[in-house]
């Protein structure tokens, strides 16, 4: 599912870029530039998702993503 961010009235702070289900893997994903930066509640979401048991990551490319989902296939 993709979030749509930015200016939305309607969108809760904090909400991550992109939240799947991978594998039996609840995974929630930001994606930022490689300059980019983490609002203080998207660190909370980031810290929330984890202790929960699920993957939290933030991401600058497709490859890290790649690589996010192949760590994933190793630790199952």
């Amino acid at each position: 599912m993709k979030i749509h961010g930015g200016d939305n009235p309607f969108q809760a702070a904090g909400l991550l870029d992109i939240y799947c289900c991978y594998r039996g893997w609840f995974i929630g994903i930001e994606a930022k530039t490689p300059v980019g930066g983490l609002s203080k509640l998207q660190e909370k979401t980031l810290r929330d998702i984890e202790a929960a048991g699920g993957c939290a990551a933030v991401v600058t490319s497709v490859e890290e993503v790649t690589s996010l989902l192949s760590k994933l296939e190793r630790e199952r």
